[in-house]
């Protein structure tokens, strides 16, 4: 018998602890640093578990070379589950699509089983619909647990995933994944605040001087950026000196 998603953390109602902030020199010593930290987090649950570790991802420039740095340790590629935070509606194998470099830059080159690649269902011309196919998904991997760990990204907007600001997806409650109709040009899917927040570990990875305002507002819980709603429990903030410029 599964479980249902475990109930969404209510952004407003004081639950935010501080942020764990991590700083490095730059994106090349981040991202081998995410990568260990995912390995770690990884070994430690499947030795405590018998249920497969699950991970989600999310698309961006940023990381890409943490992608790359999980091909050369020794992950239980196994026992991982790999979902996607969200994803651009386009066609499959276009630039503009997260699954392109995620393929290109790590499953390429790992020994993940294709059953344990989970990718967003964008091709659909329902886009309500496949949220739905999307979530039973999680629900059969997953029986309605937290992921084990959900590494975000941030926008210089504030916005993370495709939570994007001032879209009616910042305020579902009632839904683990949804579409956003329009943002930087494509429609795109993502995981909600219902998903996300209950998570075991967020990893955020942030970097540039254009992140340097965002980053602080995001330490600080700022609710009117979707990054600044993001539950800080668990949560460890990786930054570059100048996207943690202002920290």
């Amino acid at each position: 018998m599964t479980r249902p998603f475990a109930s969404p953390v209510a952004w407003g109602s004081g639950y935010s602890l501080a942020v764990e902030i991590k700083r490095y020199a730059d994106l090349p010593t981040l991202s081998r640093a995410a990568a260990t930290m995912i390995l770690e987090d990884c070994r430690r649950a499947v030795e405590n578990s018998d249920a497969d570790y699950a991970l989600g991802v999310s698309g961006g420039r940023t990381p890409s070379l943490m992608f790359e740095a999980l091909v050369d340790l020794p992950m239980p590629w196994g026992r991982v589950h790999l979902f996607q935070i969200d994803e651009r509606v386009a066609p499959i194998g276009s630039k503009d699509r997260n699954f392109t470099q995620l393929s290109d830059r790590l499953l390429a080159h790992v020994d993940i089983p294709a059953e344990n690649v989970h990718a967003m269902p964008v091709e659909s011309r329902d886009l309500a619909s496949a949220c739905r196919q999307y979530e039973d998904e999680l629900q059969r991997v997953t029986g309605g647990a937290p992921l084990d760990l959900l590494q975000l990204g941030l926008g210089d907007d504030g916005h993370t995933a495709s939570l994007a600001p001032d879209d009616p997806i910042v305020e579902i409650n009632d839904r683990a994944v949804w579409y956003v109709e329009e943002f930087n040009g494509l429609a795109r899917m993502s995981m909600t605040y219902s998903m996300i927040n209950p998570a075991k570990r967020i990893l955020w990875l942030v970097t540039g001087p254009a992140k340097a305002d965002m980053c602080r507002r995001l330490v600080e819980s700022d609710h009117t950026i979707p990054a600044g709603r993001v539950s800080s429990e668990n949560a460890i903030l990786l930054v570059d000196a100048e996207a943690g410029a202002d920290l």
